[in-house]
């Protein structure tokens, strides 16, 4: 055993909370999932996809550190830092990125006395007319990106003009529609004037559509300009272009397929590749409506999936005990291993769901509950802890920060889902995993999409998704609900919950134990809608209903639990057991 109170430990916490907020710049050893840097580094369109914490901005980082050794052109966007902007101001900010990444590639000078410096001089000397070439190459292209930069920067200028418009016009109405006479009913002139200030409103509206209609068509224009001068700054560099956009997911989902497919026909039939990172589910590459928009994953772009199944725990295992020994080495502890006890590392893998910063995140806090205990190793019971307060403080909130503007009923109804799934499993069956019949999840794509948020907001976990059981006809998907929402330690006796060992695989290779877990049969969409009318005047605070069975709730207030206990009678048990 690791004694947890000296230096070394201190210095791992403090590394371990580096990694829970990597960002790109870090440093630290990386250890390739799947051959993820090998396959995303090959001159074609990709697609990273992973939950939040599975390393996609680290996999950017990566390629983009080893294509610059290969004189590949790296340019880099994070959608994040724009996420307020719809499209097309947020097409127009990724396209000025990549614009101002061009003039400063073209006009950078490497320091006196350095390595670049060295050997450009060393080009110079050994290849005058080369030289020569490139510069006046260069003289040509620098022209080009800032007439093209000028364009894109009138065009978000034009953009705020009709933001300010349009806030001008809903003031304006607002106004009108306050009125100046308490209510009373104008007449004469008052009235026609009044009408026609409700008309010209409606003019305005119509003419700010007309304009960003029109803004579109203008940046629809600019595609052969910015491919031309991409291709000119290509060959100038003598080396292929990565455009890299990392978390893609949060341009808004119907903004989605016009930007990438924007960005992919700049890079079509040409020397320069689309990389992009994003969450699977709350991503949309494709639509057919008026006109065919976005990329074909598989097909135009080939999907980097970073994700491992549950159900491949051995591999996850693997994988994270190599990044814990790396983690280990860098603060100079020698035996990993000793700062855990009996199924401690074990029960960390399982808390994270295979997801590296969840890991790491978990990992740093059992450390720091058994050093108030004053224990000297991270048992399997400080991991459950753990586990319980990062699904509070950090996978719940999460949760509300990644559902998508607008969409509150959505979010209303994904908290309900989850609240059923919950208290089916915990409370109830009392099992760590669950069924769902995939025939019937396919029928109701309502509730398949808010199983499927549930999937990358961590807190269910994938195990398989077609597996068979001998007991019931069909073909099922298997999920493991989220330690940190079922392993409180309080949780004993005739409230214990039943941990079934779904990895165990029998001699033909499946899952044996699975078909311990129970069948969950999802609500018609309907219901659950109807369900959340019936419960949104309750003043019931879901959150706490969701971790209600996992934590003590004896400081909770008889009002709330109350709430909860009401909330529950409106949403009665549904299985097809």
């Amino acid at each position: 055993m690791m004694d947890l109170e000296n230096e070394k430990i201190d210095n791992l916490v403090a590394r371990l909370d580096e990694l829970v907020r990597w960002r790109p710049g870090g440093d630290g050893s990386y250890q390739d999932p799947n051959s993820a840097l090998s396959r995303i580094q090959g001159k074609t369109n990709h697609v990273v996809m992973g939950r939040r914490g599975s390393g996609k901005t680290r996999l950017l980082s990566e390629l983009s550190r080893e294509a610059e050794e290969k004189d590949v052109l790296v340019i880099k966007f994070g959608v994040e830092e724009a996420k307020e902007l719809a499209y097309p101001d947020i097409l127009i900010q990724i396209l000025r990125s990549f614009v101002e990444s061009f003039h400063s590639r073209l006009t950078e000078k490497p320091d006196l006395l350095t390595k670049d410096w060295f050997l450009g001089y060393s080009q110079k000397v050994t290849h005058p007319v080369n030289e020569y070439i490139k510069g006046k190459k260069r003289k040509e292209l620098l022209p080009k990106v800032e007439k093209l930069r000028d364009r894109l920067n009138a065009l978000l200028e034009e953009s705020d003009e009709i933001d300010a418009e349009y806030q001008r016009s809903e003031s304006g109405e607002k106004s009108e529609e306050l009125g100046i006479g308490g209510g009373v009913e104008k007449s004469g002139k008052d009235a026609r004037f009044n009408r026609t200030t409700r008309e010209m409103s409606s003019e305005s509206r119509t003419s700010l559509a007309r304009q960003k209609e029109n803004k579109k068509e203008k940046v629809e224009r600019l595609l052969l300009d910015f491919k031309d001068l991409m291709e000119g700054v290509a060959e100038h560099f003598g080396s292929c272009i990565f455009f890299v956009v990392d978390d893609f997911y949060f341009i808004r989902r119907i903004d989605q397929p016009p930007v990438i497919d924007y960005i992919h026909r700049i890079c079509k039939d040409s020397s320069s590749f689309l990389k992009i990172a994003t969450i699977r589910h709350r991503s949309q590459l494709y639509e057919e409506k008026d006109l065919r928009r976005g990329v074909v994953a598989g097909h135009e772009a080939q999907v980097v999936d970073l994700e491992l199944p549950l159900g491949r725990l051995d591999s996850i295992n693997r994988f994270l005990k190599a990044l814990w020994r790396g983690v280990c080495e860098e603060v100079g502890i020698e035996d990993p291993e000793s700062i855990f006890k009996g199924q401690g590392f074990e029960q960390a893998v399982l808390a994270s769901g295979g997801v590296p910063r969840d890991f790491f995140g978990v990992v740093k806090t059992s450390i720091s509950i058994s050093r108030e205990r004053n224990e000297d190793s991270v048992g399997k019971m400080r991991v459950n802890e753990a586990a319980q307060q990062y699904a509070e403080d950090t996978k719940m909130p999460e949760l509300q920060v990644d559902t998508e503007e607008g969409s509150g009923v959505e979010r209303e109804l994904r908290d309900l889902m989850l609240f059923d799934i919950v208290r089916f499993c915990r409370d109830i069956k009392k099992k760590n995993c669950f069924h769902i019949n995939k025939d019937a999840l396919d029928a109701e794509p309502g509730i398949k999409r808010l199983v499927d948020l549930l999937v990358d907001a961590r807190l269910i976990h994938l195990i398989t998704d077609n597996t068979s059981n001998s007991k019931r006809a069909g073909r099922y998907s298997a999920y493991f609900l989220d330690v940190g929402l079922y392993a409180h330690p309080q949780r004993r006796g005739e409230n214990s919950i039943d941990e079934v060992a779904f990895w165990v695989r029998d001699d033909a290779g499946r899952l044996k134990n699975l078909e311990r877990s129970p069948v969950y049969q999802p609500r018609k969409y309907g219901q659950l809608e109807e369900l959340a009318r019936r419960v949104r005047d309750k003043e019931v605070d879901l959150k706490d209903a969701i971790l209600s069975g996992s934590i003590d709730m004896s400081d909770t207030d008889g009002k709330t639990q109350d709430m909860i206990d009401q909330l529950k009678l409106e949403m009665p048990v549904t299985t097809d057991e």
